[in-house]
């Protein structure tokens, strides 16, 4: 999967991983020091590639 082309939105895969977490951090569903979801169980629950989660994370 491409994880560099731009989505119907304008935004790359990554940065649309990337604003589900800030969305989650936001909304306190993430919370101080808890830990992120595992690569596996959030590449699942957006329907995008490990290797796109990754990317993310490591931004």
């Amino acid at each position: 999967m491409d994880t560099s082309g731009p989505n119907a939105s304008g935004a790359t895969l990554v940065e649309t991983v990337m604003a589900a977490i800030r969305q989650r951090i936001a909304a306190r569903t993430l919370t101080p020091g808890a830990r992120l979801p595992s690569i596996r169980a959030m590449a699942k629950s957006m329907q995008v590639s490990k290797s796109t989660v990754v990317e993310a994370y490591e931004r």
